[in-house]
């Protein structure tokens, strides 16, 4: 996994509170309570207007309003209600919800991974779903694999391309991701971590070091599990709980249709919540979502699939040509970014002679 991008700071400085991939502070019970209660309100307004907004609306134009139109309406509403009590109950909005701006690099890193993050989905999604749809098509062939696939398939198959893009790689991704990796995801951080450990000195005691000699230095196993569980508990256990209930909420389908999307759904939501975790910001975490679903249309819709490179387990294998080079440029750059970074902390750190 991709360590944290942070801004470069002298050492013993921590980064200013609510910048780009700083840590916010364990919250008080108040703040903990106004959490869970905003996610709460959050989600109970979008299932709400989800199910009874349209008798809110005049006969001619439900009759004009399509699936994906309709769900774009309640998501731009669900967001706008969201925002309100967002700033309503929550102290420090921006950097509590992760509301500020990720470093320049999360926009070209997310890019560049994309292609190859949604290939790893695609395939495994389909993979576990195989031997289901292998059965479907035995005992009803094409006729039962439609029918599992759902209106939300056959939508997708007929809706312009101004409508998918608008609600799918613009309101869904914008809407959701401030729901999931927004309000759910800094309700659930909030409860796990006042666990995580207190961060050791930077130099232990002299007297200490002396009475001790450096004999009891902490196991390199326990600590790899101390510093996982701080993994976890500063936003692994929130980017894990999110990603559960954004799939459930995705379960709509039967069939292998329907494990394809919860499968495809758990792993977006996981990749976004590493994102918002990685980054310190909700925005890294919604521009994966919309590359994730450009990449997904274009799947769906055949846009991706060329003479010669075909679709295989359901990935277009022309992701895989662009992506692979494009995985390797990201690491190639990560790796330069470490080492030109470790350069500069041992220039600081060196000690300057005296004249």
């Amino acid at each position: 996994m991709l360590g944290p991008v942070t801004p470069s700071s002298p050492p013993g400085v921590a980064p200013a509170p609510g910048g780009p991939g700083a840590t916010p502070p364990a919250g008080t019970a108040r703040e903990i309570a106004a959490l869970a209660a905003l996610a709460a309100l959050w989600f109970g307004a979008f299932f709400g207007l989800r199910a009874h907004a349209w008798r809110l609306l005049p006969a001619s134009v439900a009759a004009l309003t399509t699936e994906q139109s309709y769900m774009a309406g309640v998501q731009l509403t669900t967001l706008g209600v969201g925002v309100v009590l967002a700033l309503a109950l929550v102290r420090r909005t921006r950097a509590t919800l992760g509301l500020v701006a990720p470093p320049a690099f999360a926009w070209i890193a997310v890019l560049l991974a994309a292609p190859v993050l949604y290939s790893a989905l695609s395939w495994t999604a389909f993979q576990i779903a195989l031997p289901t749809l292998i059965d479907e098509h035995l005992r009803g062939g094409q006729r039962l694999l439609r029918a599992n696939a759902g209106e939300f398939t056959r939508s997708i198959a007929v809706a312009t391309p101004f409508e998918l893009y608008l609600s799918f790689a613009v309101v869904a991704p914008v809407a959701e991701e401030l729901m999931f990796r927004g309000a759910l995801w800094s309700a659930v951080r909030s409860l796990t971590l006042p666990l995580a450990r207190r961060p050791a000195p930077a130099t232990p005691p002299a007297d200490a070091e002396l009475a001790l000699g450096g004999a009891l230095e902490t196991p390199l196993p326990l600590r790899a599990l101390g510093a996982a569980w701080d993994a976890l508990a500063r936003g692994g256990l929130a980017t894990l709980a999110s990603a559960g209930v954004f799939a459930w909420m995705h379960a709509d389908l039967e069939g292998g249709a329907g494990i394809v999307r919860v499968v495809s759904t758990a792993l977006l939501g996981l990749f976004c919540g590493i994102a918002r975790q990685w980054s310190g910001s909700v925005w890294a975490a919604a521009w994966l979502h919309v590359c994730l679903n450009v990449l997904a249309l274009g799947a769906q819709r055949k846009w991706l699939v060329v003479e010669g490179l075909p679709m295989r387990s359901q990935v277009p294998t022309l992701l895989l040509a662009v992506g692979v080079p494009a995985l390797v440029l990201l690491l190639a750059i990560w790796a330069g970014r470490a080492l030109l970074g470790r350069r500069g902390r041992s220039r600081r750190d060196r000690p300057r002679e005296v004249v």
